[in-house]
C-alpha cells in the first residue's frame, strides 16, 4: 500500500514537474524572442536616424546659420517590418519637410528585410510549394505571405540565370558530358514535354563544373549544334578536351562534328548496353550484358576487341540485330581505350549527368508540371548551383593522381 502512493506520489510530482518546465521553457523562449525584436527594432531606428543626420548635414539641435538648412527634420511616420525575428509593429521612420531625405535602410514600400524575402525565396527553390512556403514564413516569422508574393520574389532570380547563360567560359576543360533530361511544362494548349540540354565538364585540375544548360521544344540537331556554338563563342573551344561522352543520339553526334570534330566522342556504355538488352529475350539479358561489361573492362583495347569478337560470335546467332546493334557503335564505344586506365571509368557512361537529372528529377517531380519556361530555367540553376558547392569541395582523386 506504501509502494503505491509512493508511486502515485511520485506521478504527480512528475507531472507537476513537467507543467513547470514547459512553462519555464515558454517564458524563456518568450522572452528571448521580445528582446531580439527589441535590439532588431533598436538598431534599425538608429541607422535609419544617422542615415538622415547625414543627409542632412547636421546633427539635431545643432545650430546653423540662417538660410543654410538645406531641408528640415519633419519627425516620424510608423511602418510595420517584418523581420526574421518577427514582425516589428509601427518602427518610426525618419523623413524631411522637403522630401529631400528617403531613408535607404528601408526603401520606400519596403515591409521586409531582405533576409526575409531571401527566406522565402530559398523555401520555394527547396522545392516547397508557393502556398506552403507562405505558412512556413508565417510559423517563423509570424506573418503569412501570398503565393503571389512568393512567385514574384522568385521572379527576381530572372537575372541570375541570364547572367550564367551569357557569362565567359574557361577553356580549360579535359572532359565533357552531354545529355538531356525531359520535362514537363504548362503551356497555352495543356502541359508539354520539353528537353533540357545540360552540359557538364571535368576541368584539367580535376574540378566538376556545370557549363551550361538549355529548355528547347525538342531534342535535334540543330537545337544541339545552337548550344555548342554558343559555348564554343564565349570561350570554350576545346583546346584541351579528350573524350566528350554523350548517349546515342543522331542530333548531338551531328552536331559534335560541326562544333568539336577533333575531340574524340565516347558513345555511353550504359544507353547503350540498354538499347541491345531490349533486343534479346528476358532469359538471355542477363548474360549478354555480363559479357559487354567485360569487353569495356578489358585492359587495353587489343583485349577488349578479343572479348567482342567473342562474345559477337555467341549472340549473332541468338539474336542478329542485337549483336549488330553493339557493333554498329563499337568504335564509339571503345574511344576510352585512349585515356589513362583511372580515367575511363569516369567516360564510358554519362552516369555524371544522371546524378544532376536526379536533382533535378526530386525537386520538379511535386510540381507535375512547371508553370512556364522562366519557372523551369530558375528552379534547374538553384539546383546545379547546389550541385557546384557540392562538386567545389570534392575534386576528382582520378584526376588529381598522378596516373
Amino acid at each position: 500500500m506504501r509502494a503505491r502512493f509512493l508511486s502515485e506520489e511520485a506521478i504527480a510530482l512528475q507531472e507537476q514537474w513537467q507543467e513547470r518546465r514547459e512553462m519555464l521553457e515558454e517564458m524563456v523562449n518568450g522572452d528571448v524572442a521580445d528582446r531580439s525584436r527589441h535590439a532588431v527594432r533598436q538598431l534599425l531606428e538608429e541607422l535609419m536616424e544617422q542615415e538622415r543626420d547625414w543627409v542632412l548635414g547636421y546633427r539635431p539641435h545643432q545650430r546653423l546659420p540662417e538660410g543654410t538648412r538645406p531641408d528640415h527634420r519633419n519627425g516620424y511616420y510608423p511602418r510595420d517590418v517584418v523581420t526574421s525575428s518577427g514582425v516589428l509593429p509601427k518602427v518610426a521612420v525618419p523623413r524631411s519637410r522637403r522630401g529631400s531625405y528617403q531613408t535607404q535602410v528601408l526603401p520606400r514600400y519596403q515591409r521586409r528585410l531582405k533576409q526575409v524575402d531571401r527566406a522565402i525565396r530559398d523555401c520555394f527553390l527547396a522545392g516547397a510549394s508557393c502556398r506552403r512556403v507562405g505558412r512556413i514564413i508565417g510559423v517563423l516569422v509570424g506573418e503569412q505571405v501570398s503565393p503571389q508574393t512568393v512567385s514574384r520574389l522568385a521572379q527576381s532570380l530572372d537575372q541570375q540565370v541570364k547572367a550564367f547563360h551569357r557569362r565567359a567560359l574557361a577553356d580549360d576543360l579535359l572532359y565533357l558530358y552531354l545529355d538531356a533530361v525531359s520535362m514537363r511544362i504548362k503551356g497555352a494548349c495543356g502541359a508539354r514535354r520539353q528537353m533540357l540540354l545540360v552540359a557538364v565538364g571535368i576541368t584539367l585540375e580535376g574540378r566538376k563544373r556545370l557549363i551550361d544548360f538549355r529548355l528547347v521544344a525538342r531534342e535535334t540537331k540543330e537545337q544541339w549544334q545552337a548550344f555548342l556554338e554558343n559555348l564554343w563563342l564565349r570561350g570554350l573551344w576545346g583546346a584541351g578536351l579528350e573524350c566528350i561522352t554523350t548517349d546515342g543520339h543522331p542530333g548531338l553526334k551531328g552536331a559534335l562534328g560541326v562544333v568539336y570534330p577533333d575531340v574524340p566522342h565516347q558513345r555511353c556504355w550504359v544507353h547503350k548496353m540498354r538499347n541491345v538488352t531490349n533486343k534479346l529475350k528476358v532469359a538471355y539479358r542477363k548474360q549478354a550484358h555480363q559479357g559487354m561489361v567485360r569487353i569495356y573492362s578489358a585492359p587495353t583495347r587489343q583485349q577488349a576487341m578479343a572479348c567482342f569478337r567473342e562474345w559477337y560470335q555467341r549472340w549473332h546467332p541468338v539474336d542478329a540485330e542485337a549483336a549488330d546493334c553493339l557493333k554498329r557503335d563499337l568504335e564509339a564505344l571503345l574511344t576510352i581505350f585512349r585515356l589513362p586506365p583511372a580515367h575511363r571509368i569516369l567516360m564510358r557512361t554519362t552516369n555524371a549527368l544522371e546524378r544532376v537529372f536526379v536533382e533535378v528529377r526530386r525537386r520538379t517531380r511535386p510540381m507535375l508540371a512547371l508553370p512556364n519556361p522562366r519557372s523551369c530555367e530558375r528552379i534547374c540553376l538553384s539546383v546545379f548551383n547546389g550541385l557546384q558547392a557540392s562538386w567545389d569541395e570534392r575534386p576528382i582523386q582520378a584526376i588529381t593522381q598522378k596516373t
